[in-house]
C-alpha cells in the first residue's frame, strides 16, 4: 500500500476509515508494513570497533554503519580527540557505539590499573565523544568486551579475573552519564568472569571474528537498544568466520586491510554464553 502524507490525503482516509471498519483495518497494516526509517550507528574507539567493520548493518536491519573506530587507541587518547577523528563520516548519528579501556587496562603495569581508574578514563572520553566528537546522538552505548579465550603472550592480564575489572570500570563511568546505555557483554561469547570464553568466537586471544560478532551483536539487548529491525536468525557457530570490509573506515585511517586469524573449533560442540 502507497499513501501520499498530505493533509488532505490523510483526513480523506480518516473519514473512509470510520465509514468502513475494514478499510480501517487496512490502513493499520498498511502502517505496519512500512518500512522503518534507518537507524544511523557511528563506531568509535578501539579495535573491537574497528574490526567489526560494517558487518553491524548485517546483523542489525535497518541500520547504517559508519566505522571510525583505531585499533590500539585508548580511553585517554579519545579524552583528547576533536571532531577531526570522525571526519568523512557525516554525521546526524542516532547511536553512538563506544569501546574503550582495554588499551588502558592492558598497557597499565602489571594489569594493576584499578577499576576506579578506568572508570576515569573512561568517563573523560565519554565526555570529550560526546561533547566534541560526536554530539546530539540519541544515545550513547558501551559494552566492555567478551571475555577473552586467553592471555595474549607475554601479558599481565592473564586471568579472567583481572580482565573482568575492566567491565566494572566501564559500567560505572556509564552508569554515571544519564546519555549513555550499558550492555554487559563479559559472558557473551561463552566466558565469565572466572572463565575464559569458547576460542571458535575469536581470530587471536583476543579479537573477534564474524562468529564472535554475530553472538555479541544479535543479542536481544543490542537489537533493542539500536532499534533493529525485523531480524532473522542466525546460526552464529555455522556461519564462516572471516571478517571481510576493513577498507571501509570512514575516516580512512584502516588499521587494518585483511583477516589474519584463524577459525579455531569450538569447545565443547560448540555455543557460547548469551
Amino acid at each position: 500500500f502507497f499513501f501520499r502524507s498530505s493533509t488532505t490525503s490523510t483526513t480523506k482516509s480518516k473519514d473512509a476509515a470510520m465509514k468502513f471498519p475494514a478499510l480501517s483495518m487496512l490502513l493499520s497494516l498498511g502502517s505496519l508494513l512500512r518500512p522503518s526509517e534507518s537507524a544511523n550507528v557511528l563506531i568509535v574507539g578501539d579495535s573491537m570497533g574497528e574490526f567489526s567493520t560494517n558487518v553491524l548493518e548485517t546483523f542489525c536491519s535497518g541500520s547504517t554503519v559508519k566505522n571510525a573506530a583505531l585499533g590500539g587507541t585508548t580511553a585517554a587518547q579519545w579524552a583528547t580527540y576533536n571532531e577531526d577523528v570522525v571526519a568523512g563520516c557525516g554525521g546526524g548519528y542516532d547511536y553512538v557505539w563506544i569501546s574503550l579501556g582495554g588499551n588502558d587496562l592492558l598497557g597499565s603495569p602489571g594489569c594493576g590499573m584499578s577499576a576506579s581508574e578506568l572508570q576515569s578514563l573512561v568517563s573523560s572520553a565519554i565526555t570529550n565523544i560526546k561533547t566534541n566528537i560526536a554530539p546530539g546522538a540519541t544515545k550513547y552505548l558501551t559494552t566492555c568486551y567478551c571475555q577473552p579465550q586467553g592471555p595474549e603472550e607475554g601479558s599481565a592480564c592473564n586471568t579472567p579475573q583481572l580482565v573482568s575489572k575492566l567491565c566494572d570500570g566501564i559500567k560505572a563511568a556509564s552508569d554515571a552519564d544519564p546519555d549513555v546505555e550499558y550492555v554487559p557483554s563479559l559472558d557473551a561469547c561463552g566466558g565469565s568472569s572466572t572463565q575464559f570464553s569458547n576460542p571458535g568466537y575469536f581470530e587471536d586471544q583476543i579479537h573477534l571474528n564474524k562468529r564472535g560478532y554475530c553472538k555479541f551483536f544479535t543479542r536481544p539487548a543490542i537489537q533493542s537498544l539500536l532499534q533493529c529491525g525485523s531480524q532473522q536468525t542466525f546460526d552464529c557457530e555455522a556461519m564462516d568466520c572471516e571478517m571481510t570490509g576493513y577498507d571501509l573506515q570512514c575516516n580512512g585511517d584502516a588499521g587494518k586491510d585483511e583477516f589474519g586469524g584463524e577459525c579455531s573449533p569450538f569447545q565443547g560442540g560448540g555455543g557460547g554464553g548469551g
